[in-house]
């Protein structure tokens, strides 16, 4: 017999003197690949090797990646078999398939050992305790409801088909031992309050057919990083606050970010894309780590407390291009500012806020360089964005 690289030929009897013809075999599992020596005329049948893939059923062997050849076709020459495999839908534990997806769901009714939970478009799985293990949903869910896997407290993982383009609110809120997550490669909106809650959440892949991100959606869940899409155009209410992020790349691409998007983070540096023309309102508040923030040249406005207790910040730029700076709740230029309400509330006395404008613009509101109600930040205007870099490197 030969003996390959992790597979091996059943025996095969020589006469005398008989010198087998041999040909490279190569494996591709996954992208990995390995390379045997075999005799000629081997049908595949022989092959001893079953490949293994986590969640994933062996189809057989391909020349293509798709048709499956038979247990008869003969390798007559150097030749590349590349393993298929299928998603197995069904429900884990430690990588083993304890319930397989029939088992789970029938006549619209889904069974987690022994228990009936009723179910439309993959709702009603709130509270599922004995939902245990890591979850990979059948490729025949096109939805899934609001609130379906809420407070499921020990699903630990979830792969989800790719024809759902949306995710709805609140989905996995509050699943707090969920440490992996696929998101469909179609996905296109990730909805209010999806992963909150989601503590042990470190990261994940946002696919690049994502263009909205919603309110609340990673909020306190355990995420220290994550790459956006270049296809994001809106970052919701507080999409990222209280997460462990200590930097973040935001594409050029988006326009609007919400009110708290990055609040109390650990966030060190932000650039702040081009085109943005609103800072919100409590938009990095609490990040006490923040350093330094570029703030683009088509911003015009900024809200209330944007930067409010970021008591590592000892500079920040102002273009001239920032003519409205609102220092009350409202929002509106006809009520007297508040010095609780100062976009740098909190921030150290070391603080130098250098402006592009030669003097106070006309709709600065009161107070809006106030750190504490007794006290307010050095202001230098007349600055270019140049003169301030140079000045803060000195």
């Amino acid at each position: 017999s030969l003996v390959g690289s992790e597979m091996c030929i059943r025996d095969r009897e020589y006469t005398e003197g008989e010198v087998p013809e041999i040909c490279f075999l190569t494996m591709d599992v996954d992208g990995e690949t390995s390379k045997v020596l075999i005799p000629k005329n081997t049908q595949i049948g022989s092959l001893l090797y079953v490949p293994t893939k986590e969640f994933y059923h062996f189809k057989g062997w391909s020349l293509d990646g798709s048709s499956i050849l038979n247990s008869s076709y003969t390798i007559t020459e150097d030749t590349t078999l590349i393993a298929v495999f299928e998603l197995q839908p069904g429900l884990y534990e430690n990588g083993v398939l304890k319930t397989s997806w029939d088992e789970l769901v029938s006549d619209g009714v889904i069974e987690v050992n022994g228990t009936e939970i009723t179910s439309a478009l993959m709702g009603g799985w709130q509270h599922a305790d004995n939902l245990v293990g890591f979850l990979v949903i059948d490729d025949s869910i096109q939805s899934i409801s609001a609130s379906a896997f809420s407070n499921c407290y020990n699903l630990t993982g979830v792969i989800l088909p790719d024809g759902i383009k949306r995710l709805n609110e609140e989905v996995f809120y509050n699943c707090y031992n969920l440490t992996e997550v696929k998101l469909p490669a179609n996905l296109t909106s990730i909805g209010d309050e999806v992963f909150q809650m989601c503590s042990g959440l470190e990261s994940i892949e946002i696919p690049e057919t994502v263009t909205s991100i919603g309110n609340y959606a990673f909020s306190g869940s355990g995420l220290q990083s994550v790459e956006l899409p270049e296809t994001l155009t809106i970052i919701g209410n507080y999409a990222f606050s209280s997460t462990e992020l200590n930097s973040i790349e935001i594409p050029e691409t988006v326009t609007t970010i919400g009110e708290g998007a990055f609040a109390s983070t650990y966030l060190t540096s932000v650039v702040l894309p081009y085109g943005i023309k609103t800072i919100s309102s409590f938009i990095f508040s609490n990040c006490e780590n923040l350093q330094e923030v570029y703030i683009p040249e088509t911003v015009t406005n900024i809200q209330y407390q944007a930067f409010a207790n970021c008591v590592s910040l000892k500079h920040l730029y102002l273009p001239s291009s920032v003519g409205v700076i609102y220092t009350t709740p409202t929002g509106e230029d006809n009520y007297p500012g508040e010095p609780s309400f100062s976009i740098v509330l909190g921030c150290t006395n070391e603080l130098v806020i250098y402006c592009g404008a030669e003097s106070k613009p006309e709709y600065f509101q009161d107070y809006w360089n106030a750190i504490s109600d007794y006290e307010t930040a050095t202001v230098k205007f007349g600055y270019t964005y140049e003169e301030y870099l140079a000045e803060i490197n000195q």
